[in-house]
């Protein structure tokens, strides 16, 4: 995780003082914010959020209106239920 934090900060560091100088960049992030930046980081927001449940507690399975989601599929539906939600509460803010 620690790998990632640092590769991301440097990738997002080159994006933008790389976009600095584009204008129209600046001009679509400042009026759209919230769907450049937001969603973007509601995405890895879910992403740590199921990580950091699965590692703590481990496997992650999920029984919803009589279906069950083991295995692979239970952080799978867990990270799309933690995005849609998070996703919703920008919007409902924004």
């Amino acid at each position: 995780m620690g790998a990632g934090v640092v590769g991301i900060s440097y990738v997002s560091f080159i994006i933008y003082w790389t976009w600095q100088k584009e204008g129209w960049v600046k001009d679509i992030v400042k009026e759209h914010f919230a769907a450049t930046i937001g969603l973007p980081l509601a995405g890895v927001a879910a992403y740590l959020l199921v990580s950091v449940l699965e590692y703590s507690y481990g496997k992650i399975e999920i029984e919803i209106w009589g279906l069950k989601f083991k295995g692979a599929t239970g952080p799978v539906i867990l990270w799309m239920l933690c995005f849609f939600i998070i996703a919703i509460s920008i919007k409902m803010l924004w």
